[in-house]
Formats: structure tokens, C-alpha cells, sequence
């Protein structure tokens, strides 16, 4: 009988430690990077460890023995030794949501992260892909500028042409070369930009306010346990001198505070103003967030337009080369050079706005 009651005591923390959450990261077997997450999961585990785990009681002392006169206890003191362990169910449950707390206080921490870094992005959200795309383009014009500027050098070399189309046209190339070289320049600025973990900003901010609210169910629960008890002892009672058949005891304690009846409206309150207060607090996320999207809504709707216009003009330029792609002369030739130079920028310009309208829309949402 003992053996199974110490069994019991066992099983239960064992079974309670097995329970929490896992670790996000452990199926790739990549350790969590975050020091927050890590130090939420850490404190939980600590204060955790000491709630699922039984507790060793123990007492010596002495009693009175023998038969009782007139109410007044006749025999000498004997020795009593009671030994055992008891168990709080309540402390269980508090300890495994501790744990779930922490989990969503790290998913809360992660998701405040990654509005944090759209915060700092600002109008260059969704930028670092556009920008690769106008440097593919013009790191691809590079070979044909430097061939059109050689070709025109040695015609002018020959009396072909004249020193100012030579000069227009390294104008031109320098003008391609520089906006390459600002390109990549803004590469390496918004690379340096934090990242975020999701794909768009509603989904983002939903996170974080689902996580937050998680946080405030579970913490209304702790509250909620604080007004039950129950409690199992069970153990060796032993009393010398005095025949015990079976020198062992169990008892099951329960109680339960009458607060308790009127907390849940607290609670109720406690959840809700929470979450009037997160949208309400001009320095929070949301007011911030809410700025950054009227800034991206603006911007997509200008580079929207931009757009358009672009791709009109591409296609008039694609026309105007298509038309005189057959015809042979010198100035034919020089303006076919002009429409190649303004047809790449508007071809870079176009790869541009249509990678970061794409990137907006993924991050905004469907368009307004």
C-alpha cells in the first residue's frame, strides 16, 4: 500500500513535467536564439518545478497515552514519528499554466518583435526585394551600355561622329552606372534592417494580440485557482509503546474560497480593459502600426500610379524601337541608342514598382 501511494506521489510531477509545451524549435534542431524566450521559459520552469513536485512532511513528538479520567489524560508520553509526502492538485495546475504562459508571453515577445521591425523598416518595407530586381536589369544593360559608348568612341576616333554624341552618351552611361551603384548601395542599407517572422502585417498584428490575450486568459486562471485547495497527505504514523494493525495514513483536504463567486467578473473586467487599453495607448503597437499603414497605403497607391504611367511609357518606347529597328542611318542609329538607355530605365523602374507593390500588398493586405 505504501509503495503505491510513493508511486503515486511519483508519476503525477513526472507526468506534469511531460506536459508543458515543446519547444518551437526543437523539431529542426535548432536552439532558440531568443533571450527573452528563453528567460520567460527559464523563470516558468523554475517556479514550476517546485509546484508539481511533492512535498516530504515529517514530525516527532510526544502524546499522551492510556485511558482518559474525567477528561484529563492518564499515562505516561510516548514517542510518535509520522513521516510521508503530500501533494497539491492546485499547485499542479498552476505550475503546467505557468509553463503556457510563458509559451505565450514568448509568442507575444516574437510577434511585438516583428511589429518593432516593421516599425524601424517604415516606407522601406518590402523594398529590399524591389531593389534586387532593378539591379538585375541594370547589371544587365552594363555589357550593351559600355558596347554603345565603344562604338561610338571609335566612330568618333574615325570622323564618324562628334565629340558631343560621345559625350551624351557616356553621360548616359554614367547616368546607368550611378543608379546601379545607388542601388546597391540601398541593398546593403535595407539589408541591415530587422527581419520579421510573418508574411504579412495583419497577420503579424493578429498574432500579437491573440498572444497578449492568451497572456490574460491564463493569468485570470492562476487567479481563479488561488481559491481552491486540495491537498493529498499520505504516509508512515507511527506511535510507540501503542499496537498499530497498519501504522499508515491518507487524507484528502479540500476547500474552496467564496470570493471565488464574484472574481470572474473581475477577470471579465481585468481581459477587456487590456485589450481596449492596447488600442487605446498612443505610444503602443497599434497606434504606431496604424501610422505605418496609412504611410504604406500612400506610398502603394503613388507607386500604383507610378506604375502605370511606367509600363504606358514602356510600351510607347517598345514602339518607337520596333519602328526604327530597319532603318540605317547615323542619326537613326544614335536615337535607337537614346530609346535603348530610357527603355532600361523604364524597364528598371517597372521591375521595381512591381516587386515592392507586390511586397505591400503581401504585408498590407488586399488593397483598399
Amino acid at each position: 500500500m505504501r509503495a503505491g501511494i510513493l508511486g503515486l506521489f511519483v508519476a503525477i510531477p513526472l507526468v506534469a513535467a511531460g506536459a508543458g509545451p515543446s519547444d518551437p524549435h526543437a523539431s529542426d534542431g535548432v536552439a532558440s536564439s531568443e533571450g527573452y524566450c528563453e528567460f520567460v521559459r527559464g523563470v516558468a520552469k523554475a517556479e514550476s518545478a517546485i509546484l508539481v513536485a511533492p512535498a516530504l512532511i515529517g514530525s516527532v513528538g510526544a502524546i499522551n497515552s492510556g485511558t482518559v479520567t474525567q477528561g484529563i489524560p492518564v499515562g505516561e508520553p510516548v514517542l510518535r514519528i509520522t513521516l510521508g509526502a503530500e501533494y497539491d492538485g492546485v499547485h499542479l495546475y498552476q505550475g503546467m499554466a505557468l509553463r503556457r504562459k510563458a509559451e505565450a508571453e514568448c509568442r507575444r515577445y516574437l510577434a511585438l518583435s516583428d511589429l518593432q521591425a516593421l516599425l524601424r523598416a517604415g516606407a522601406d518595407l518590402g523594398s529590399a526585394a524591389a531593389l534586387r530586381a532593378r539591379e538585375e536589369v541594370l547589371a544587365q544593360a552594363v555589357p550593351q551600355a559600355e558596347a554603345i559608348l565603344a562604338k561610338v568612341a571609335e566612330e568618333v576616333a574615325s570622323g564618324r561622329s562628334t565629340i558631343e554624341e560621345l559625350n551624351a552618351v557616356r553621360s548616359r552611361v554614367d547616368s546607368l552606372l550611378s543608379s546601379l551603384s545607388e542601388t546597391q548601395v540601398d541593398i546593403l542599407r535595407v539589408s541591415r534592417l530587422p527581419k520579421t517572422r510573418g508574411d504579412s502585417l495583419p497577420a503579424i498584428l493578429e498574432a500579437y494580440r491573440e498572444a497578449d490575450d492568451e497572456v490574460e486568459r491564463i493569468s485570470g486562471s492562476l487567479r481563479r485557482a488561488e481559491a481552491w485547495g486540495l491537498t493529498v497527505r499520505a504516509g508512515w504514523d507511527k506511535i510507540f509503546t501503542v499496537e498499530q494493525k497498519i501504522p499508515v495514513f491518507a487524507l484528502l483536504s479540500v476547500s474552496f474560497n467564496l470570493g471565488s463567486i464574484w472574481q470572474g467578473e473581475g477577470n471579465r473586467q481585468a481581459r477587456e480593459g487590456r485589450s481596449r487599453w492596447l488600442g487605446e495607448d498612443v505610444m503602443g503597437a497599434d497606434e504606431r502600426i496604424s501610422e505605418l499603414v496609412a504611410t504604406l497605403q500612400a506610398v502603394r497607391r503613388d507607386e500604383r500610379f507610378r506604375h502605370a504611367q511606367t509600363l504606358t511609357l514602356l510600351a510607347d518606347l517598345d514602339q518607337q524601337a520596333r519602328a526604327v529597328e530597319v532603318m540605317e542611318s547615323s542619326a537613326i542609329r544614335r536615337y535607337r541608342d537614346y530609346l535603348w538607355f530610357e527603355r532600361t530605365n523604364a524597364r528598371a523602374t517597372s521591375a521595381f514598382l512591381s516587386s515592392h507593390l507586390e511586397a505591400l500588398d503581401a504585408f498590407l493586405g488586399p488593397r483598399e
